[in-house]
């Protein structure tokens, strides 16, 4: 069901790795290689990882060129 993408996204909002694919039309396993490679901004949570809707917004907004070199590694599966 494509419930994410019928809400209009607020910047402090976290979303989980299945609502950032299901927003990009793509896999969940690419999702978690922007996260790896540092594209995609993420926060962990306990064990498991969300992404701020403001950071995938810039995403969209500036395309997958630039990397962060700060990026945490992902390893949770959430």
């Amino acid at each position: 069901m494509n419930t994410v993408a019928k809400r209009p996204l607020t910047d402090d909002q976290l979303l989980r790795v299945p609502a950032v694919a299901e927003i990009l039309a793509t896999s969940e396993g690419f999702v978690w290689g922007l996260i790896r490679q540092g594209v995609l901004p993420s926060v962990k949570i306990a064990r498991c990882r969300r992404i701020p809707a403001s950071a995938l917004k810039r995403v969209i907004r500036d395309g997958l060129g630039a990397r962060r070199t700060d990026a945490t590694p992902a390893t949770a599966v959430c």
